[in-house]
């Protein structure tokens, strides 16, 4: 559950940043800020580990530690692939779309707090009143209708021109399908291979998710040099489809 930690924890801090620099308070202090909630984090991991420590055998110890790295052949070749292409796929999405909205939205006029708030409303809310109904459908076409919906909300950006209804609406609808889509397709590599290999997919899962997220920027940035904004949300909606189409073969595998 890292991943979904980390980008709920992004979420919510993103519009917060954003409000505190709107007000003047200097980057300076920003970092400043970040480096005392680092420290504090690592005085909990620190706490964590001395109360944990006991409970932990050494064979156990040893264990985790070839858990933690597991045989990359054994996953790759499993049930767990494609969830984890998919992982990847999204966090590309994810990734370029909240690091460079500030310079985006400056390109067309726009307010990138409207992004920041819509998006983040999208992602928390539906968790709390959506996922009941989710549960009712089969994953295979929840996660579709859900993709479906983020290539919709990703071509609303590539319309929504300095429109800032269309904008901020497609940022919540981005929020709503990728937030959703995320822990689905989590919850599905999981349970796409045996229980002994569970926390191993899990692993591999937020490797990919953190190759997305780490990785493609400097592609973006690239697109966005030669091409404008607009290739870049073209290049997205294409990674979009792209994660569609390896769910709907999915869905077809399993009808």
């Amino acid at each position: 559950a890292t991943p979904e930690i980390y980008t709920l924890s992004l979420h919510a801090a993103l519009p917060i940043c954003q409000l505190l620099v709107s007000h003047g308070i200097p980057y300076r202090d920003m970092f400043a800020l970040a480096a005392g909630l680092s420290l504090a984090a690592g005085a909990l991991f620190c706490l964590l580990a001395s109360l944990s420590q006991p409970a932990v055998t050494p064979a156990r110890s040893g264990s985790a530690t070839g858990s933690a790295i597991g045989p990359a052949r054994l996953i790759l070749t499993s049930r767990a692939r494609p969830f984890l292409l998919m992982a990847g796929l999204g966090a590309c999405i994810f990734a370029t779309m909240t690091t460079g909205q500030d310079a985006f939205a400056a390109s067309r006029g726009l307010n990138a707090s409207i992004f920041y708030g819509c998006y983040t409303l999208g992602v928390i809310i539906p968790r709390f009143t959506m996922t009941g109904l989710l549960a009712r459908c089969r994953p295979e076409r929840a996660t579709t209708m859900l993709l479906a919906g983020m290539c919709l909300s990703l071509s609303g950006f590539l319309i929504a021109g300095s429109d800032p209804v269309l904008y901020g609406t497609s940022s919540l609808l981005l929020g709503i399908t990728y937030g959703l889509a995320y822990p689905l397709i989590q919850a599905r590599a999981a349970d796409s291979v045996p229980e002994g290999l569970r926390h191993r997919a899990l692993c591999y899962f937020s490797l990919a998710y953190f190759a997305g997220v780490y990785g493609f920027p400097l592609i973006a940035g690239a697109i966005t040099a030669l091409g404008g904004y607009q290739a870049l949300i073209a290049s997205l909606i294409a990674i979009a489809a792209l994660e569609l189409t390896v769910s709907i073969k999915l869905e077809e595998e399993h009808p």
